[in-house]
């Protein structure tokens, strides 16, 4: 039986109708209020969910990063370790060769020196799947001393100075680049002939001498060289032994593409760039390694020298493995070509080698170069001692 529930309602009250259902206007029911409620909840959980979705992944993003950024400075770590074994290797090398008077190419090293070369992991202790170790073992004076050619004048520093021109117009002769014809942005585009380039160097380390009349360097043969630097504010160069190969592009004409293809035949050495302690060394001095000389300079020597002079050098050097100044038929020959002046920039010996390692693991390289100094006088067994080292 259903109940009888009677309601008493003012007769002044009126009643609105709205979606089936009548309510008194005192008492609203509003249904779209309702809806309007349930639809902002609804975006402030979608809100939340997104917000929350956003912070998880890039919670993981960065877990991934640092993973990764470890995972890095780990291989990064264990590369250095494992160029600093390489790098000892050679130096150990360098020991076993006992005979510090000359170096040919039968030394211990010398395999080493004639192209990169694996090095066995089970001799550095490495046994990491994946890792590749090779190495280069170089006399540091088979290539041009840059730093020396601005020193006091003297014939050898007048050789050796005709030696760069003519390699660098060789160079530029067989250069599919066109690097002749080479602009120099950094100085209104302008073209700087191979003569200007070696003039251009020796302004930039050779020291200023206000009392002294500007000279021109016309002490051999038909090359002239005449400076540039009256031509730019005082004190523009810094008129010091350039010590590091990177100074170059600083110098008028040794644009990027130039550089790129003389550097491999040119080298600098800096007294202050030492590490290890070491002290008393002297200096690489001027006079270049034929034995380990590439052809490009053995044939820059002098203008009578041609690839065939060459290869009678590099049979000798190569098939008896002996220091080619020893011979005295290409002594004799070298002097006759350099006017009796072959013992003044040509010597069968090296006091400082660089040592170039490199380890590939995965899809990352990395290269660390050392110059280290062999002391003849100190000794069987002695290390060759740290001058520099760079990693990259």
């Amino acid at each position: 039986m259903k109940k009888q529930i009677s309601v008493k309602i003012s007769k002044n009250t009126r009643y609105t109708r709205g979606n089936g259902r009548r309510s008194p206007i005192g008492c609203r029911f509003s249904v779209h209020s309702d809806r309007s409620e349930r639809g902002v909840a609804l975006v402030m959980i979608l809100l939340i969910i997104s917000l929350a979705g956003f912070i998880v992944v890039d919670l993981t993003h960065t877990s991934y990063l640092d993973i990764r950024s470890n995972l890095i400075s780990e291989r990064s770590l264990r590369a250095e370790y494992y160029l600093k074994s390489a790098v000892n290797f050679g130096r150990g090398l360098l020991i076993l060769d006992t005979n510090t008077a000359s170096d040919g190419q039968n030394e211990p090293w010398a395999p080493f020196a004639l192209q990169a070369t694996r090095l066995p992991l089970e001799e550095l202790g490495i046994d990491t799947h994946g890792l590749i170790v090779d190495m280069v073992i170089l006399p540091l004076n088979i290539s041009i001393p840059v730093h020396e050619l601005a020193e006091n004048i003297s014939g050898q520093r007048e050789q050796i100075r005709d030696v760069l021109l003519r390699l660098i117009q060789r160079i530029f002769e067989n250069s599919p680049n066109q690097l002749n014809d080479d602009p120099d942005p950094q100085f209104d585009d302008r073209v700087f002939s191979p003569t200007d380039m070696v003039a251009n160097l020796i302004d930039y380390m050779d020291k200023d001498d206000p009392s002294a009349p500007r000279r021109s360097y016309d002490h051999i043969g038909t090359y002239t060289y005449e400076g540039i630097e009256d031509e730019f504010p005082e004190d523009y160069f810094p008129n010091r032994p350039m010590s590091n190969l990177k100074e170059l592009s600083n110098v008028p004409g040794w644009t990027d593409s130039r550089i790129s293809a003389l550097s491999p035949y040119l080298y600098t050495y800096s007294a202050g760039a030492t590490s290890g302690g070491a002290t008393g060394r002297a200096s690489p001095g001027i006079k270049m390694n034929i034995n380990f000389m590439k052809e490009q300079i053995i044939t820059a020597l002098e203008d009578g020298l041609d690839r065939s002079a060459f290869e009678s050098i590099e049979s000798r050097r190569t098939d008896q493995g002996q220091d080619v100044l020893a011979d005295s038929n290409i002594y004799n020959e070298l002097n006759s070509i350099l006017g009796d002046q072959a013992h003044h920039i040509l010597t069968g010996k090296s006091d400082y080698f660089v040592i170039k390692a490199r380890v590939r693991y995965g899809d990352t390289s990395t290269i660390m170069s050392t110059t280290v100094y062999r002391d003849s006088g100190s000794g069987p067994g002695a290390y060759p001692v740290i001058v520099s080292q760079e990693i990259y």
